[in-house]
């Protein structure tokens, strides 16, 4: 398994996720695209859906979440960023007796995983790749200060706009050709 892991990383190095949303006919952003080098996080972040208390009891908060739908929460202590948690460490806390355990002690604050609202979309989805469920967007002059969050989809859709005016006014050779085909 190993070695055929080693041959298709060298014969293939798209990711799998990147192939297959190109054949669903989704254009995924890459790094390097230029909308992504201009456009910012103030663009594209939006309001928490749920904001967790990091005095609230685990418990709480697991009864607080809807079963579905996002996988990290922000914590706030007073107003305060104090880091992000995710369904399955809340999940796993219960499991270990820790419902009691406040949720600012299980929530993480990774300053590589900190945004800013006049940093590129480009930095923000390369820190999404390297793992970050939600990044939390900050102050730069006060890095409590949570100014929203963005997430991969907020990334993709904030993209979309951009890219889908430039695409509808790119002219189709082929149907140039037809049009002309055809007198007009």
């Amino acid at each position: 398994n190993m070695i055929s892991y080693a041959v298709a990383e060298v014969l293939h190095t798209e990711p799998l996720f990147d192939v297959l949303a190109r054949q669903d006919g989704i254009r995924l952003p890459r790094k390097e695209d230029r909308q992504l080098q201009t456009m910012t996080n103030a663009e594209a972040m939006k309001n928490p859906a749920i904001v967790l208390d990091a005095r609230e009891p685990v418990s709480s908060a697991l009864a607080r979440i809807p079963g579905s739908g996002p996988e990290a929460f922000i914590v706030t202590d007073d107003n305060s960023l104090a880091g992000v948690v995710t369904r399955a460490a809340l999940k796993q806390a219960a499991a270990n007796n820790n419902g009691a355990k406040p949720v600012g002690l299980i929530s993480v604050l990774r300053e590589q995983y900190l945004a800013y609202p006049d940093e590129s979309l480009a930095i923000s989805l390369e820190k999404l790749r390297q793992g970050a469920i939600v990044l939390p967007v900050v102050s730069r002059l006060q890095p409590d200060h949570l100014l929203g969050v963005v997430e991969a989809s907020d990334v993709l859709r904030a993209y979309q706009i951009a890219v889908e005016p430039a695409e509808k006014n790119t002219v189709n050779p082929e149907v140039r050709e037809t049009s002309l085909e055809r007198g007009g």
